[in-house]
């Protein structure tokens, strides 16, 4: 039998094979389509006033994500100084700032070459997550009555001033407790550091004195208030990496003269430069009650011209366009009155703002600073807690600028 005869039906075989796996590969070609351009992100709800994190899928190659300019872009735990940014992975992770006043909706605007998208995202209302006017409460509370009589030199101002550090630390700062006599007085404060992460040697210092006047049993308004602002921002603050070194300062020894801010000051260390002061003395009494927040930026040695352009814009920029509040809530402007410790950062160069809410206060100095009669004058719990509140959110964001330069750029263009 000849080779073809002995082989011809396999060959006919793989033959009508060939042609059928042919006819089918184009089948499945034809047939194939290509795979609609998509994007999916998870939650579709944010919570006001909190750092939110969103899932964001998609089969295209790159995206560029944009959010409304009072909405800031979070990346590896840091505030964006833009309001866009590149994703190249097919699930990524994004995370935005939210102030406490957004409210209903919000737009996340997606777009890659011709394709584009607007996803809407519902907001629930604030729940404190960032900034707590509870919180702040609960901390005057146990402040003004476990700590009260803070004078100056009084025996248990040692253990008032290793409840603060212990509290600063609790927030992951580095703190000490700066210690020197004056007038036969020991004058303590207490400092707590959130490292620069790009310029540590440059710093952002806030402040408030927890010290009170010896007629004074409790102190809240001047100023167990300031000295809790300050840690509620440093809670706030610390858990973002800084490009800037900040440092929270609650001093002693301010009723006798600014000792204690004026200590600090005289000695910044070698290397170091003090890029703004943000003080809180008699914080609270505010908006949204009937007293403005004022908003001090100093100092103002010729008032016929404008000399810290800076800090008014940045002001501004985070009261109107981030916050949303009413501008008639608060006074921003220029001041040359030094009678709080943001006048001991003048003489070595350094711009500050001074924040202080009620002026005129009739428990000022005496017995009838305490925490009851802020409740009757706010008047009434909740809206004293407000006041908290409207002061942490307005130096939270300034702080957040300040140490952006971008960030100031675009306030000042």
């Amino acid at each position: 039998m000849s080779k073809l005869k002995k082989f011809g039906p396999v060959i006919i075989v793989l033959v009508v094979l060939v042609i059928l796996l042919g006819f089918l590969g184009g089948g499945l070609e034809f047939g194939r389509q290509e795979q609609e351009p998509y994007v999916k992100l998870a939650p579709l709800t944010a919570q006001a006033g909190s750092v939110c994190s969103f899932e964001l899928e998609s089969n295209l190659e790159s995206l560029t994500v944009s959010v409304p300019s009072n909405i800031l872009i979070v990346e590896d735990n840091t505030i964006s100084s833009n309001s866009t940014m590149l994703l190249n992975k097919p699930i990524q992770t994004l995370q935005l700032l939210l102030p406490p006043t957004a409210t209903d909706t919000f737009s996340i605007k997606i777009s890659s070459d011709s394709f584009e998208d607007d996803i809407s995202v519902s907001v629930e209302p604030d729940a404190g997550s960032l900034v707590s006017g509870d919180e702040y409460y609960s901390y005057m509370r146990t402040f003004t009555s476990r700590y009260a009589k803070r004078s100056t030199g009084f025996p248990h101002m040692t253990s008032v001033a290793n409840y603060l550090k212990q509290e600063l630390s609790s927030f992951g700062l580095e703190t000490e407790i700066q210690q020197f006599q004056r007038e036969s007085r020991d004058v303590m404060n207490v400092v707590g550091y959130h490292w620069g992460v790009e310029r540590p040697k440059e710093w952002i210092v806030l402040g408030g004195h927890y010290d009170i006047k010896e007629k004074t049993i409790e102190g809240a308004y001047d100023n167990a208030a300031g000295t809790i602002a300050v840690l509620e921002v440093a809670k706030a603050v610390s858990m973002m990496k800084t490009d800037r070194t900040i440092v929270f300062c609650l001093w002693s020894g301010e009723e006798q003269g600014l000792w204690g801010s004026s200590h600090f000051a005289e000695n910044i260390p070698d290397g170091v430069t003090v890029k703004t002061y943000l003080n809180y003395d008699m914080v609270g009494l505010n908006w949204p009650q009937l007293w403005q927040l004022n908003v001090l930026a100093g100092p103002d040695e010729n008032e016929n011209e404008v000399e810290n352009p800076e800090l008014l814009n940045i002001s501004n920029r985070v009261i109107n366009d981030i916050l949303g509040y009413p501008s008639t809530g608060f006074d921003v402007k220029e001041t040359s009155e030094g009678s709080s410790d943001q006048a001991s950062f003048w003489p070595i160069g350094v711009p500050t703002i001074y924040y202080a809410g009620k002026i005129v206060y009739f428990g000022y100095h005496n017995k009838a600073d305490d925490l009851a009669t802020m409740v009757a004058e706010a008047p009434g719990l909740e809206n004293l807690k407000g006041g908290f509140e409207t002061v942490v959110w307005v130096s939270y964001y300034t702080v957040i600028l300040l140490d952006c330069d971008e960030l100031v750029k675009q306030v000042m263009d």
